[in-house]
């Protein structure tokens, strides 16, 4: 009876240390967050090296290192790729608009898909929210708006009706949105790849929700009020950012990410503390669950 020597592939192994390299080079600052959406365009390469791995690098040495090489020179050209590339054309953008119709508080949710999320405070009465949307070619803005009584729910994201996932390379898409800091918001928001700066100091926010994809965050909260909030992250670097005067109290438990902590911050186990929490008259608490990256927490004095 014949043995046939089997072998332990290896394009499992080169694909995780390839994609920890990358999250190396994202947690140096050597590279940005924004690379992952051009290593998610390829995923598909990555299922056909790990079936080809599966097919002929169990029965060869030489033909599993092989895979693992093509595979390695398609994740270097992913990288190659963005770093590189000159800048795309300008996408598509389009203004919105939403009246407070008389109410006194707000549910808003905003589900960016693949870029730039800026997201701060707005300027114009008698308006929940403003904004200019990048938007990718098949995409298109999806708007919901309705009245319960007092309160507006509002729901701003996209929809992408072609279907394709490929899209046009080298479009960096932008959303800046504004909100009302008149009337208390509980606010969700679930981005996907890129980069997100969202500045709530100046708004009055009762409850926050957060899921992030890929890329880094930076969160700024509330100066004043009590806050309910929960961050939930995939991969990538997160920075909570809190005002002078905000008592708050942070459950960092969650997820695999280091934690680093401005000295102002009293550590009780997972939970971090504001130096003036017990005297503060707004309060926040948060619970945060970030998966694969970095959480830096920091403490904002003067607010």
């Amino acid at each position: 009876m014949e043995n046939r020597e089997h072998h332990h592939g290896v394009v499992g192994p080169v694909i995780l240390i390839s994609l920890g390299v990358i999250f190396l080079l994202n947690n140096l600052g050597w590279l940005d967050w924004g690379v992952w959406e051009t290593v998610l365009r390829l995923w598909p390469v990555l299922l056909i090296g790990a079936g080809l791995d599966l097919l002929i690098g169990r029965r060869s040495v030489w033909g599993s290192l092989l895979v693992a090489l093509l595979l390695l020179a398609v994740l270097a050209g992913a990288v190659w790729i963005h770093q590189t590339r000159p800048a795309g054309p300008s996408a598509a953008a389009e203004t919105v608009e939403q009246a407070l119709q008389g109410a006194t508080e707000a549910r808003v949710e905003i589900r960016p898909g693949v870029g730039e999320l800026n997201l701060g405070a707005l300027d114009e009465p008698g308006l929940l929210l403003s904004g200019q949307i990048e938007l990718d070619r098949g995409e298109r803005l999806v708007t919901e708006a309705d009245r319960t009584g007092t309160t507006l729910i509002y729901t701003l994201a996209t929809d992408k009706s072609d279907g394709s996932f490929w899209g046009p390379w080298g479009i960096d898409h932008n959303w800046q949105v504004s909100l009302t800091p008149d009337i208390p918001i509980e606010l969700t928001i679930n981005t996907g790849v890129g980069t997100s700066e969202i500045d709530l100091s100046q708004l009055t926010i009762t409850e926050l929700v957060v899921s992030t994809g890929v890329g880094r965050t930076v969160l700024t909260l509330p100066a004043t009020g009590n806050v309910s909030a929960n961050i939930d992250g995939g991969v990538g670097e997160l920075i909570i950012r809190i005002p002078e005067g905000m008592g708050a109290r942070i459950d960092a438990s969650g997820g695999l990410a280091p934690v680093s902590a401005s000295p102002e911050f009293e550590r009780r186990g997972n939970l971090y503390y504001t130096p003036d929490y017990d005297s503060a008259q707004g309060r926040l608490d948060m619970e945060i669950d970030l998966g694969v990256g970095s959480l830096r927490l920091e403490y904002i004095p003067g607010g």
